[in-house]
C-alpha cells in the first residue's frame, strides 16, 4: 500500500509505511550506526505517531528539564502554570528571563527570573 504523498496531510499508517519504506530503500542514506534511544524518546515517538497530542513536545521537554515523569499529566496549581508559561516565554524571547517571567505572569520578573533560572539549572 502506498501513502498518498500529494495530500497535505499523512495518516498514522501512511507515516509508519514511509519509514519502513526508508529503511528498505538502498538510495536512502542511512547512517553506519543506528541512534539509541531511551524509553522516553521512544515513548514519546510512540505518542507523536499514533496520537500526536498538542502538547506533547512541551510535556517531553518538561519532563526533561524537572526530571518528573508525572510532570505533564499533574493537576496544574497556580505556580505550576505560571513555570510552564516561563519557559515557554523563555525560549520564545531567546532566553531574556525577566521579560519571560513578566510575561508568564510573576510580579517580580527580575526575582523570579533568577530564582527559576536557578531552579532549572539545579535540576539539569
Amino acid at each position: 500500500m502506498k501513502p498518498n504523498l500529494s495530500s497535505s496531510k499523512l495518516n498514522t499508517k501512511d507515516v509508519i509505511v514511509i519509514l519502513s519504506s526508508l529503511l528498505e530503500k538502498k538510495e536512502f542514506i542511512k547512517p553506519a550506526k543506528y541512534p539509541n534511544f531511551s524509553q522516553k524518546e521512544a515513548r514519546l515517538l510512540v505518542d507523536l505517531i499514533f496520537f500526536k497530542p498538542k502538547d506533547l513536545l512541551w510535556r517531553f521537554i518538561l519532563e526533561e528539564a524537572f526530571g518528573d515523569s508525572s510532570f505533564g499529566r499533574m493537576a496544574f496549581n497556580g505556580p505550576s502554570v505560571r513555570k510552564v508559561k516561563f519557559l515557554h516565554h523563555l525560549i520564545e524571547t531567546r532566553f531574556n528571563g525577566a521579560a519571560a517571567a513578566r510575561l508568564a505572569g510573576f510580579c517580580h520578573p527580575k526575582q523570579a527570573a533568577y530564582r527559576l533560572r536557578k531552579e532549572l539549572a539545579c535540576s539539569l
